[in-house]
């Protein structure tokens, strides 16, 4: 069965010691990971995920804060013995800028440093950029300053989670999550066009159906936290969890 390990559940500034937004996706030994904006390695140990079985990277955008720990993370899966290739899914601007990250380090004394096979996403709705026989993952567009996707994870038991990624409210996100068991959207506060308040992520909830609305890219303070989940839980009409890093999120519970 799926589980989905919040491993940072925080905006770019966060003061309540949340990291910066990433997911892994496990289904069994696969292990999906979602953005890399830290130190996402120590987040995975911390979790107790073997760092060995993550089967592929997924950037959903460029920014900073979803991509800055490129080098680390292909540093330190190079130093514990990876030698696979590492699949790498997103926006083609997302892509090119994590090989230039990279690029900026002198790799060429990593012996078998193995390689990153990059697979630009396109930026049209309901992609589907992985399948498996335990594993399905689509993207689509979602709202943003730069190109963004968001994702639906569905895994052989039927059980779906959805993620917005970074967005402003968007219809997408609502056909991307219709009837999804759980859906973790961003609630960084109300920057028109390029993020969502409480408010409007409990709307999208709403709206496609799904059963249960964790919250992340969390603000600063737990006070707007607090406003935040209130705003949402009043819209959706349903119990709204605020996102903590190393919170497990068992889509089964809500099918």
């Amino acid at each position: 069965m799926m589980r989905v390990h919040l491993l940072g559940a925080g905006a770019s500034v966060n003061l309540t010691g949340r990291g910066t937004t990433a997911l892994a996706v496990v289904v069994e030994d696969d292990i999906t990971l979602v953005d890399c904006g830290g130190n996402v390695m120590a987040r995975l140990v911390a979790a107790g995920l073997p760092f060995e079985h993550i089967a592929r990277l997924i950037l959903t955008h460029e920014h900073p804060d979803h991509t800055a720990g490129f080098p680390l993370l292909a540093q330190q899966l190079w130093l514990t013995g990876r030698r696979d290739p590492l699949p790498v899914y997103g926006p083609a601007q997302a892509l090119d800028l994590a090989a230039r990250l990279l690029a900026q380090y002198d790799t060429s004394r990593w012996s078998n440093f193995f390689d990153l096979v990059y697979h630009p996403v396109p930026l049209r709705p309901l992609q589907e950029i992985v399948k498996t026989d335990r594993l399905r993952v689509v993207a689509t567009p979602a709202r943003h300053s730069v190109p963004t996707v968001a994702l639906r994870f569905e895994d052989s038991g039927g059980h779906v989670v959805a993620y917005s990624a970074d967005t402003a409210p968007s219809e997408e996100i609502v056909v991307l999550a219709a009837g999804a068991d759980v859906l973790i959207h961003e609630a960084t506060g109300p920057y028109p066009d390029v993020h969502t308040d409480g408010t409007e992520a409990g709307r999208i909830a709403l709206e496609a159906g799904v059963r249960h609305l964790v919250l992340v890219h969390l603000p600063a303070t737990e006070h707007e936290v607090r406003r935040l989940v209130a705003e949402a839980q009043a819209t959706f009409g349903r119990e709204v969890v605020a996102g903590q890093d190393g919170m497990v999120i068992r889509p089964e519970l809500f099918s």
